[in-house]
């Protein structure tokens, strides 16, 4: 007696992914790490690129993004942005130089929805976390640290926490952790506090402990100073939740955080001109992009 023919899958059909077709037909990558994109070749894109759209979305970068992130140095950035589209020659940029300017592109373009070749800016963008992941210096670790903020900005929080645990990772093994140089403070103060929300958000557990970073003076009244102070209030906002001890503790380590809060917001309208739900209109620049970090943060 002979049974039907065994039927197996055509060559044409749909592909297996990680051994497991069921992991694709029920989307289980996309649950737990947000929207995965599909995998795409290593390109280079701008060959073909308006060097117009790219100027508009460095430009984009510049004052919304770049402000926020201390450790880059926008000249720097602006140079290698000409040397990578071929507007100064003689020079080829390193993989981790080149990583920072295209990271810089798609975090311009992101928010600039009706921009011409914005897709390809993000797409290039995610490609070249592949081209540094086994780089280990300063200028990795900034690559790696804007590549999570691209992916947090576009809704993919899981992702920037893979990014981020390895801008931190890298920075460790470079010993950015023990350098006294102002670039290296301003790395380590901001993985900490992207690390502190990141984790806030998503329920983690931060891994730059607070003995990590050197505290800012307090007479240092530079934005990002403060919000490494706004972070550490976070970080002992979070801690609340993993306390095991009585309701009457938590009231008071809660009172406590809501009084730091308050003192901080204080100190943060005398010392400069932001003021935690202010009025937006009345800002530009840096001082925008700030005003909307620390209300986010508070």
């Amino acid at each position: 007696m002979q049974g039907d023919p065994a039927v197996y899958p055509s060559p044409d059909g749909e592909k297996v992914q990680n051994g497991d077709r069921s992991i694709r037909s029920y989307n289980y990558q996309n649950i737990v790490f947000d929207h995965l994109p599909d995998p795409v070749p290593y390109i280079n894109g701008f060959d073909h690129t308006s060097y117009a759209s790219a100027k508009i979305a460095l430009r984009n970068f510049l004052v919304t993004a770049c402000p926020r992130m201390p450790f880059l140095d926008q000249t720097a950035v602006c140079d290698n942005f000409e040397k990578l589209f071929g507007r100064v020659g003689g020079t080829v940029l390193t993989t981790a130089d080149r990583a920072i300017v295209v990271a810089a592109l798609g975090l311009g373009a992101y928010p600039l929805t009706d921009l011409p070749n914005r897709q390809l800016f993000l797409t290039q963008a995610r490609a070249e976390a592949v081209t540094v992941m086994y780089d280990i210096n300063t200028e990795a670790v900034h690559a790696t640290l804007m590549l999570a903020q691209l992916e947090f900005e576009a809704g993919s929080p899981n992702i920037c926490y893979l990014h981020l645990g390895g801008a931190i990772r890298k920075a460790f093994a470079a010993g950015v952790h023990r350098s006294e140089s102002q670039v290296s403070k301003h790395t380590m103060w901001t993985l900490y506090c992207y690390e502190s929300l990141i984790c806030f958000t998503l329920g983690k557990n931060p891994s730059v402990d607070d003995k990590d970073i050197s505290r800012p003076l307090q007479d240092d009244l530079s934005y990002i100073a403060h919000f490494v102070r706004l972070c550490t209030i976070v970080r002992a906002a979070y801690r609340i939740y993993s306390l095991d001890d009585t309701v009457r503790s938590d009231l008071a380590a809660a009172a406590s955080v809501s009084q730091q809060i308050a003192d901080f917001s204080k100190a943060l309208e005398r010392t400069t001109r932001l003021k935690i739900g202010g009025q937006l209109y009345t800002l530009s620049g840096g001082d925008l992009a700030w005003q909307i970090t620390f209300s986010y943060g508070e």
